[in-house]
């Protein structure tokens, strides 16, 4: 056989394959029924959610520009990790809490004490506000 006649057999075997699923689509849309304006209908009562807003974010902060500033007018990159997150996700170590900074790579905790983490691949001195 060449390369045009085996083609032309897998397309339509591909294709016959398909042929008992278009009819089962013929099928389902003939036997749907006309919506009826007679059904039932239901309402639900109201339900009201009381809750405290989570603090996962900040909108301001004075670490970076030692001025009560909304993150928003920052002029740097600035990344806030509040204490929720860290009671939330039991960190109890600094190289635990920036696991959740991005670009920087935390010391594990069985190395030296004194090893900076490496922030976009240089070691940083390690700056900590609150």
């Amino acid at each position: 056989m060449t390369h045009k006649t085996i083609l032309h057999a897998a397309i339509l075997a591909a294709l016959a394959c398909l042929m008992p699923a278009a009819d089962a689509e013929d099928d389902v849309a003939e036997t749907a029924q006309p919506a009826d304006d007679t059904a039932p209908s239901w309402t639900l009562t109201p339900v009201e959610v009381t809750a405290t807003r989570g603090a996962y974010t900040t909108p301001t902060t004075s670490a970076a520009t030692r001025t009560h500033t909304p993150l928003t007018e920052v002029p740097q990159s600035v990344q806030v990790i509040t204490s929720t997150l860290l009671q939330e996700q039991d960190r109890r170590t600094l190289g635990e809490a920036l696991v959740n900074v991005s670009g920087i790579t935390p010391t594990r905790s069985d190395e030296n004490l004194f090893i900076p983490p490496i922030v976009r691949g240089f070691p940083a001195e390690v700056y900590l506000a609150r």
